[in-house]
């Protein structure tokens, strides 16, 4: 139920490696698990209580429902001792879930013109945003565009899975082995006045720089842009402050939000990216 929010039995139905340091991971959770939106997250705990390891936030790639079970899947990145050890997991093992959390991606039907911008895992929650838009909208009122960034071909992941939900993909390496020779952003540059009617918007999640970029592009023109962030976070409720971001205020004192509570996903000109 919504309001006491307790962490649930998930169990690993798989968790294979899709690229050096990536891996997918599929849970089955309780049917009384609520339902994933796009953009939204979970906070995923090793183990079922006995383990002293902080949850950590993971974007759903994926939901379905079926038969009573409740399964998604997450995609992650080995950063550090915890998904480090996630990674070693095997199928039958349990893990603590909590969510899903956050405010995600709002589809409007307006909208016609849309571009999915990715850097690295950032395709997660995008690529759900690409699939809820087909199932949504059909294919013949929105002209979806995905752009994917990576710093090479190899750690370059999900494109088959955007490539199902996209009219077009653009493709973007650091090193040039895959794709455009250079950054994802250039690739945006490029294409920005595909996205300058009140039909357009485009929806962007990836390393902080990478958005710091997409704010630059956008910020003097008519561009419509949401940007799904990407903090550390200790609770995932907004108790611990740990993910609050520095937004735009006319006020003399700072004003912060939380991602995990009023996030991730924010308007690009909320954020101070200059802080």
């Amino acid at each position: 139920m919504k309001g006491t929010r307790t962490f649930e039995r998930g169990v690993i139905l798989e968790n294979k490696r899709i690229a050096p340091d990536h891996h997918m991971m599929e849970l089955v959770l309780p049917a009384t698990f609520e339902r994933a939106q796009p953009g939204q997250f979970v906070m995923i705990k090793i183990g079922w209580g006995e383990t002293p390891l902080l949850a950590r936030p993971f974007s759903v790639y994926d939901r379905h429902s079926y038969n009573g079970v409740e399964r998604i899947q997450v995609l992650y990145r080995i950063a550090g001792k915890g998904t480090a050890l996630l990674a070693k997991l095997k199928e039958g093992a349990t893990l603590g879930v909590l969510g899903p959390l956050g405010h995600g991606f709002q589809m409007e039907q307006k909208y016609r013109k849309i571009a999915l911008i990715a850097g690295g895992v950032g395709v997660a929650p995008l690529t759900f945003m690409g699939r809820y838009i087909r199932e949504n909208c059909p294919r013949c009122d929105c002209e979806v565009t995905g752009y994917i960034g990576a710093r090479t071909a190899s750690t370059l992941v999900g494109r088959r899975q955007m490539e199902e939900v996209c009219d077009t993909l653009r493709i973007a390496t650091d090193d040039g082995s895959l794709g455009y020779h250079g950054v994802v952003t250039d690739l945006v540059e490029n294409d920005l006045r595909c996205y300058e009617g009140t039909d357009a918007v485009m929806y962007a999640c990836g390393p902080y720089p990478m958005l710091r970029t997409m704010a630059t592009l956008v910020e003097n023109g008519p561009w419509h842009c949401k940007v799904s962030m990407e903090e550390r976070m200790a609770c995932g409720l907004g108790a611990c402050l740990g993910c609050a971001v520095k937004v735009k205020s006319d006020g003399s004192s700072p004003s912060y939000l939380r991602v995990c509570k009023e996030g991730p996903v924010f308007d690009i000109r909320e954020i101070d990216w200059n802080d």
